[in-house]
């Protein structure tokens, strides 16, 4: 068992509330690097099961570290999420495990042998949080694409290469 595994046949009819601090590792999909989540992550989760239904409201808190998308910089971010969670159980019936999900489906979470694994859960939520594109400012410059000078702290003398398929523009540009 995990640090917040929620096994769902123990919770009582009149729901659950789930309280505390966790340390988690949030992976990001695609091979991008680990988030950097600074200290424990703080819940506060209220558990209810109708069946095998199990609906979770809850909340986070939690300090991640980040790097800019344009300068590379290093920054922390905040993250205070409200969510809510609806979980059903994997097992289908099916036999060969393909099922047709319709619009309804999307909103669902599944989980398998009882037990839905809370921390998984408070990744997802932190993930879903941060911004696709992580800056440190909305007027970063990000870095000279070709010397590599963090152009938020100085200035380069590099001139801007042109790429030779737009060269018959530059000189139409020029005469106007």
């Amino acid at each position: 068992m995990g640090a917040l595994d929620i096994v769902v046949e123990s919770l009582p009819a009149d729901g659950r509330r789930l309280r505390g601090d966790v340390e988690l590792t949030v992976v990001a999909e695609g091979g991008a690097e680990d988030i950097d989540v600074q200290g424990p992550v703080a819940y506060d989760l209220w558990l209810t099961a109708l069946g095998s239904t199990v609906t979770v409201k809850g909340s986070l808190g939690a300090v991640v570290g980040v790097s800019c998308s344009r300068c590379a910089g290093s920054f922390e971010i905040p993250v205070d999420r409200a969510f809510e969670a609806v979980f059903v159980t994997a097992d289908t019936g099916e036999a060969d495990g393909a099922v047709e999900l319709d619009e309804n489906d999307l909103d669902l979470d599944y989980y398998g042998g009882g037990v839905i694994d809370g921390v998984r859960l408070l990744a997802e939520q932190i993930l879903l949080e941060l911004p696709m594109k992580v800056l440190c400012a909305k007027d970063c410059k990000g870095l000279c694409a070709t010397c590599g000078a963090n152009l938020n702290e100085t200035d380069c003398d590099c001139e801007a290469q042109v790429d030779p398929r737009w060269e018959s523009l530059k000189d139409l540009r020029d005469r106007l």
